[in-house]
This record gives structure tokens, sequence and C-alpha cells, in this order.
């Protein structure tokens, strides 16, 4: 299967997964994985894409983390066709006062 360049016309080769879910996940999911050791060991959240060989990628706010198992991930929230994105928690000093 292959797609063709609207612009200039040449093919590009695509590779398509058989199946939709990969380990109960899906691409788009919004995930937190915790890696305990290794190169990407600490907590990973963000959105996640299946690899053809079964690994994920994780799109967090600070990047893109690749190659993590699926049995250290936990699902935050299915795919739904929206674009979620997480704030942080911590708010500055005087955020939300107004000056009188």
């Amino acid at each position: 299967m292959s797609l063709i360049h609207a612009l200039h016309g040449w093919q590009v080769p695509t590779y398509l997964m058989r199946e939709k879910r990969a380990k109960g996940f899906q691409t788009g999911d919004m995930v937190k994985a915790i890696v305990p050791t290794g190169k990407k060991a600490g907590t990973h959240v963000g959105r996640v894409a299946i690899r053809k060989s079964g690994s994920f990628n994780i799109q967090t706010a600070h990047g893109a983390v690749q190659g993590i198992s699926h049995k250290y991930c936990s699902i935050l929230q299915r795919d739904d066709g929206y674009r979620y994105h997480q704030k942080s928690s911590i708010h500055q000093q005087g955020e939300g006062k107004r000056a009188a």
C-alpha cells in the first residue's frame, strides 16, 4: 500500500497495522506510564502511539518518549477524537488575585 504525495506525485510507502488496538490500547489514548528502571525511567503522561512492534511512543508536553512497554502504561482516557492537554497543578504566587 502506498500514498501518492499530492504536491510532487511520488509515492510514500505506508504500513498499516492489522488490528485497531494493541494490548488494550489504541493510538490517541491518554496514558500514564510509570517506568521503574532503565534509560526511560520516570513517570510519563501523554498521548500514546502504537508501533508496529507492539511497543508505544508517548507524546508528552516535553517531547516524545519512544519504546515504552504496555506493562508500564495505564489508561487515563480513551481516544474520542478530541485533543486534550493537562495543565500543571502548580499555581504561581498572586495568580487569581485581583488588585483593588
